[in-house]
């Protein structure tokens, strides 16, 4: 009995883990050196579609960033969280942990912590424009949509490639 009791433990373990949802992009990138300083967003997504309303980021203390917004469901995969980043300073946070499991898929299994935590690097210095205004969030938007899996490529590059290639053809409007 002891040992059809090991099994289907192990077995159940096995299908959890297969069942959790993976973290397949984080802005920033996972461990980002050099990320500008002030308001900024941290953005999860996943592989699958998660329980709307629902997170858990842990951590705390000097080392986990000013939240100064809601957080919210930006896609049925994505979450944000507003943060308000200092210079100098090392973040290090996860998601889900031993007492807070809010990160599930819509099926309802838990996410599993990032591996050695979330960690965002500050830089020395905010670049300012002469009067002052930071040059993040300065220039033309983009006109060009890029849809693509980020861990195996650079859509990004590709499609510059692509457009400089001549390969490309306008969007018709």
């Amino acid at each position: 009995m002891r040992l059809v009791l090991t099994i289907f433990l192990l077995l159940l373990g096995a299908i959890t883990r297969a069942d959790a949802p993976i973290v397949i992009a984080t802005t920033p990138t996972l461990n980002a050196r050099h990320v500008s300083p002030g308001p900024a967003g941290i953005v999860v997504r996943f592989d699958r579609p998660m329980k709307q309303g629902s997170w858990s980021f842990c951590g705390g203390g000097e080392s986990f960033p000013e939240i100064v917004g809601t957080i919210r469901n930006t896609a049925p995969d994505t979450v944000a969280m507003p943060v308000r980043l200092k210079p100098e300073t090392t973040y290090s946070l996860s998601i889900n942990c031993l007492n807070a499991r809010g990160f599930a898929s819509a099926a309802g299994f838990p996410a599993e912590p990032l591996p050695n935590d979330y960690k965002l690097i500050m830089s020395r210095w905010q670049s300012l424009q002469p009067d002052g205004t930071p040059f993040e969030g300065i220039g033309l938007a983009p006109d060009v949509p890029i849809d693509g899996d980020f861990l195996n490529g650079d859509p990004v590059l590709e499609k510059a490639l692509e457009m400089a290639t001549g390969d490309h053809q306008p969007p018709s409007n």
